[in-house]
């Protein structure tokens, strides 16, 4: 929940600031658009979270046992941006042209299969037509690197 809020606070600013190089971005995108996008783009990931106990090691040394998740695939095994709309279409949501590919296209390249042409062009096509494809994928790298970016994360490269 907290990755949906900072990417949108990310692509809100984006947004802002590719409108005031590029006025035109307002008649193209609607600020509404890029909320609604940015705060649904990881629905795929709302069944994939189970609790469980892990091992971690702490600074002096020793292991405990602490709270985390794994990952599970099994509820519904579609791919990530794929996944997002279709949960959201069957959950009634109505959504423009470019507010799905821009969930679907969220992961830029990570979410291609480099081994499909069709993929490549889709996604190609997705970001020409299709501004808001950009802003959201820009966005969801920027709250991840960025704003969610922790000392202990900087201390382990």
């Amino acid at each position: 929940m907290l990755h949906s809020l900072n990417t949108c606070k990310a692509a809100l600013a984006v947004y802002e600031s590719m409108k005031a190089l590029e006025p035109t971005l307002a008649n193209e995108v609607k600020r509404e658009s890029v909320i609604l996008a940015s705060l649904l783009h990881d629905v795929c990931k709302s069944d994939i979270y189970e609790r469980t106990v892990k091992r971690r090691k702490t600074r002096i040394g020793t292991w405990e046992d602490s709270e985390g998740y794994k990952i599970t695939y099994k509820k519904f095994p579609m791919g990530h941006g794929e996944k997002s709309v279709i949960l959201l279409l069957c959950s009634g949501l109505d959504l423009y042209d470019d507010e799905m590919l821009a969930i679907r296209w969220h992961m830029g390249a990570f979410g291609l299969n480099m081994s499909s042409y069709e993929d490549e062009r889709c996604y190609d096509t997705s970001r020409k037509l299709y501004p808001l494809v950009s802003i959201i994928q820009v966005a969801d790298s920027l709250a991840a690197s960025i704003l969610e970016r922790k000392g202990e994360d900087l201390d382990e490269l």
